[in-house]
């Protein structure tokens, strides 16, 4: 299971994460998948249906030339995944209602990745230092999470 689970994570990061095969997304992702990210900032995003409206409205299209770089990738005691990848984009559409910045934001992060029948079935995604991300959307996702 570990094994498995490792080469299921190394594919969500080449396919999806990378972009080198979109079509995977369908077939690792999990209907009923919970993610939590910074990227939905009101709470979990349940269901692949929530899911691809999250990313569609948040970093699909809003960020050019994007790279991943896997720092650490190993397997917990249970099977889960835990990633911890490095990755830099240009932001270049509008995101929590902020236009365009042109900058390129680098970001660390920490992917805890639990899989069932070779699907990914949680994901929670963590920011590292820098919080360059964080930081540029700070005054939009303030106000989604705390209301105007």
């Amino acid at each position: 299971m570990i094994e498995e689970n490792l080469a299921l994570a190394r594919r969500y990061i080449e396919d999806v994460l990378k972009a080198k095969n979109p079509n995977s997304f369908d077939e690792l992702i999990a209907d009923d998948i919970q993610v939590t990210t910074v990227l939905h900032p009101q709470g979990v995003i349940n269901g692949k249906a929530e899911y691809i409206r999250v990313l569609g409205e948040t970093v699909s299209g809003q960020f050019t030339d994007y790279e991943v770089s896997v720092e650490d990738l190993v397997s917990t005691m249970d099977g889960r995944v835990v990633a911890r990848l490095r990755s830099s984009a240009t932001h270049v559409g509008q995101v929590f209602g902020m236009e365009a910045t042109g900058h390129r934001i680098t970001m660390h992060e920490l992917y805890l990745m639990r899989f069932r029948d070779g699907k990914l079935v949680e994901l929670m995604v963590g920011g590292l230092n820098p919080l360059e991300f964080e930081m540029l959307f700070a005054p939009a996702i303030t106000k989604l999470v705390f209301g105007e």
